[in-house]
């Protein structure tokens, strides 16, 4: 009887080994969020040598996703799988990851001669950009700019820069210890809006400079701020403050966190665009 044993084992083993299969490390769902470079150590280490890359391009700012965060890795086309599922070697894994757009990047080039024309067009005209995107408050988004203390594009080259894009966050953070205390404006759009903490009427906004689908300048950010904290001024001033509104930004400087890239603001006063 333990021959017979000790063969039928064998020949269970030997049917594992020609099977030629190996294990995935993780499932579809563990794999989301790690490093796209990790996730292709460990798949290599397990034995898998068919596996492509693709960055997705979908960042603007980094605030929800860092860049090479894994979204999904397919095997053999599906993004579902278990831990120590088995496949074969030569399978083909495919990992897509969260990156900024290759054509900012690739443009970043070309887009500095860009970005530079950019910078001198939106300070020769940033009173008239607003009226591309808003029709009766070019007036409004003026009217500021004639208050002599307030820091803008117009007066101040350093913030002209940053507004541009293109300055290390050692930069920005310099420019915001050498200010702090100061009032900025420029125009700008709410990027994001999220509670702050579990309250309901507190809330963080990312505001970022242009109009609503630019990428330029630092990552401006109102820390827990309800509703009249903003100071929205002007006739026509929304019910709420939601995403994707072309404001024109008064603020005071707080601080710059270098470990988050937040520029930290005190709003003054917002005017619609």
């Amino acid at each position: 009887m333990g021959l017979i044993c000790g063969i039928t084992s064998c020949g269970a083993s030997s049917k594992a080994a020609n099977d030629g299969k190996i294990a995935i490390p993780e499932s579809s769902s563990e794999f989301e969020g790690e490093n796209y470079k990790d996730v292709v150590t460990r798949l290599e280490s397990a034995g898998f040598t068919n596996i492509e890359t693709e960055g997705l391009g979908d960042l603007i700012t980094g605030f929800f996703h860092k860049d090479g965060d894994v979204k999904t890795v397919s095997v053999n086309g599906s993004t579902s799988y278990s831990s120590n599922q088995k496949f074969r070697p030569d399978v083909r894994v495919v990992i897509r990851y969260h990156s900024y757009s290759t054509s900012s990047s690739s443009s970043e080039n070309e887009d500095d001669s860009t970005s530079s024309e950019e910078s001198k067009a939106e300070t020769d005209d940033a009173e008239n950009e607003p009226s591309s995107s808003s029709n009766s408050s070019e007036g409004k988004s003026e009217s500021p700019q004639t208050d002599e203390g307030n820091i803008s594009m117009q007066n101040n080259q350093e913030f002209a820069q940053i507004l541009a894009g293109g300055d290390s966050g050692q930069a920005i953070e310099s420019f915001a210890n050498k200010y702090q205390g100061r009032n900025i404006e420029f125009d700008g759009y709410t990027a994001s809006v999220l509670p702050h903490d579990s309250n309901k009427t507190r809330f963080d906004y990312l505001i970022l400079a242009g109009n609503v689908g630019g990428t330029y300048g630092p990552n401006f950010h109102f820390s827990d701020v309800n509703y009249y904290d903003l100071h929205l001024t002007g006739d026509n001033v929304p019910s709420s403050f939601t995403e994707g509104l072309n404001i024109h930004v008064i603020a005071e400087i707080e601080s710059y966190d270098s470990a988050s890239g937040l520029f930290e603001l005190k709003p003054v006063s917002i005017t619609m665009r």
